[in-house]
């Protein structure tokens, strides 16, 4: 004796199966950025921000500089003052807050090994957030 379900039941189970698969396929790819190495910052900010007013030309630098003299602290508070320019593009953001945490990182490698500055920073951006 077989048991047959009903029609219904069939083509709810297409339609669910339809629709999972549709809201899948149509998800929004909004994985967190990856951060750059201090290595690769110097050319994606130049690169990014190559055609930017003076003003943010001058700020890329100054952090750039700071980086260089492993001043990550300094840079990384440049790289805040870079993102709040509103005439930035997303791919200036993009590769600004790329930069960040990848600044971020070596302030935790810089702490980790005994930079006094940085702990410092550290401890002031967890308690002033």
């Amino acid at each position: 004796m077989q048991i047959k379900s009903p029609l219904w039941l069939s083509k709810l189970f297409l339609l669910l199966l339809g629709t999972t698969i549709l809201l899948n396929a149509c998800k929004p790819q909004n994985a967190a950025p990856s951060p750059l190495s201090a290595d690769e910052i110097p050319n994606a900010m130049q690169k990014a921000f190559a055609k930017s007013k003076p003003e943010t030309k001058q700020l890329v630098d100054k952090m750039l500089m700071a980086l260089q003299a492993k001043d990550y602290p300094g840079a990384y508070q440049i790289a805040q003052n870079i993102s709040q320019d509103p005439g930035l593009s997303k791919e200036q953001l993009l590769i600004n807050a790329r930069a960040m945490l990848g600044i971020n990182e070596l302030l935790k490698n810089a702490s980790a090994g005994g930079d006094e500055s940085a702990s410092a920073f550290i401890n002031f951006q967890k308690h002033n957030r």
